[in-house]
């Protein structure tokens, strides 16, 4: 697959054949992950290839679609299907970062409230003692 100069065009959807002359299967589908992390992919494979789709969509592909089984609906419902199912995925990805945080700060602050409490009886049992 020929290098081509990264640009900075959003595309709402990328759509790679991995039978095609240039491509190199699979590798060519994670060059295309690694260089496009934040755009839905949907693999066109050949009918006897189709472990190859299965293979990418383990590997974040959104869909695959077999050549020769492939009609203008079923084109459609999978490029729809895809760029919703790629966008409710990072929302849901960008919500359990914001989760985490917070759970990191209501942690800071649980153990920043029992240093205080532990301050506190050392002061209370110095106090006892004297």
């Amino acid at each position: 697959m020929a290098e081509r100069p990264h640009t900075e065009t959003e595309f709402d959807l990328i759509i790679v054949d991995l039978g095609l002359p240039d491509s190199q299967g699979l590798a060519t589908f994670c060059k295309m992950c690694s260089h496009a992390a934040e755009t839905p992919i949907i693999v066109l494979t050949g009918l006897a290839d189709e472990e190859a789709g299965m293979k990418a969509v383990k590997q974040g592909a959104q869909d695959y679609l077999v050549k020769g089984q492939i009609d203008g609906r079923l084109m459609y419902r999978s490029i729809m299907y895809s760029i919703e199912r790629f966008r409710l995925e990072r929302e849901l990805k960008k919500r359990m970062d914001q989760i985490e945080r917070l759970d990191r700060l209501l942690h800071f602050e649980r153990d920043f409230e029992v240093q205080d409490l532990r301050n506190e009886i050392e002061r209370l049992k110095e106090r006892k003692a004297s």
